[in-house]
């Protein structure tokens, strides 16, 4: 609003064009100001106005398996801040994959489990997959029971990944209210760029491993 000088208000408004968000990786803020003059009017500078446009939480993710990690099973050790050296401290990934019959978000007793599904561990700190002592991206596998598993992972922030069939499944709902974190799905279907190709997938929400994990599991649907 502008106050003329003979008493008189006026509103003006103002339309602003913003980018899509579409190629984005992060959020935008967008900050605008506006400024009024004229003929019988004081020049008025409004304050700053800041907004923040958020990525959907569904947007691709973009992951590159050829980035490979340093061999994490080299190491034990890694320098501190004071130059000391302390010890790498390792754990263990567990879970399981099972087909959640009645669709009610909890691996109920006698329900389905699914072998065959491939499991990876994305670094989100250093952007790439974890490798093998062949420098290879490393995989595991669910086995006849369900059940995959890593072992001698470094302490850190990862993203458990899950390759499934799309065409036979779908994921369950997330981490349902009221179901013990033994019992849940701890996925979500998301779009992921990986091997050269975009692929559905079910991934987890950041894992901050400073303890071994032994229920990051998987829960599918027949379709």
């Amino acid at each position: 609003m502008i106050i003329l000088k003979n008493g008189e208000k006026s509103i003006v408004t103002i339309k602003a064009k913003v980018k899509s968000l579409v190629g984005q990786n992060d959020d935008i803020t967008i900050e605008n100001m506006g400024a009024g003059t004229g003929k019988d009017i004081e020049t008025k500078i409004s304050n700053i106005i800041s907004n923040t446009l958020h990525n959907n939480e569904n947007q691709t993710i973009i992951v590159n398996p050829d980035d490979k990690k340093d061999d994490n099973n080299s190491s034990t050790t890694k320098p501190s801040d004071d130059n000391t050296v302390e010890q790498v401290k390792y754990y263990t990934v567990v879970g399981t994959s099972w087909v959640d019959t009645n669709e009610n978000g909890r691996r109920d007793d006698g329900e389905e489990i699914v072998s065959g599904i491939n499991v990876y561990l994305y670094d989100v700190i250093n952007k790439k997959f974890l490798t093998d002592s062949n420098n290879e991206t490393l995989k595991t596998t669910t086995d006849s029971n369900g059940k995959y598993s890593f072992t001698k992972i470094p302490e850190g922030s990862y993203y458990v990944i899950f390759e499934y069939n799309t065409n036979e499944y779908g994921i369950t709902e997330y981490q349902k209210v009221g179901i013990l974190e033994t019992e849940n799905n701890d996925t979500l279907e998301k779009d992921v760029r990986m091997f050269g190709e975009i692929k559905k997938v079910a991934m987890t929400d950041i894992v901050n491993l400073t303890s071994s994990q032994t229920n990051i599991d998987i829960g599918l649907f027949r379709k």
